[in-house]
């Protein structure tokens, strides 16, 4: 059966890195979106939907982008799918906090 490319399981890739490291303010913003957003509570998506979209967003994005880089475009899509928010929507509110300066905390 042929691999895939987010499919590194079993290859050669050196040393894995097992200390935790701290996450910057992005990346725990990011996890925060993603466990509100799949919260059987609310249930915008679950795991498995949310997975397949990091594993079809194409070879080139997937391996340019990191971890957490890989969550954004991956939760977009899928709410974008799903009719939650359109593209021009979420396109729209990220040139408001754009002419802000950024992000506000």
């Amino acid at each position: 059966m042929p691999r895939n490319y987010h499919d590194y399981g079993g290859e050669p890739a050196g040393p894995i890195e097992v200390h935790p490291h701290e996450l910057t303010f992005w990346e725990r913003r990011v996890d925060a979106m993603q466990q509100l957003l799949s919260d059987p509570r609310r249930r915008f998506f679950r795991s498995d939907e949310f997975r397949l979209m990091r594993e079809t967003m194409g070879e080139a994005e997937y391996e340019r982008m990191s971890y957490y880089e890989r969550w954004v475009p991956a939760m977009a899509r899928l709410l974008a799918e799903k009719g939650i928010i359109t593209h021009a929507e979420l396109s729209k509110r990220m040139a408001e906090i754009a002419e802000r300066g950024g992000e506000r905390a």
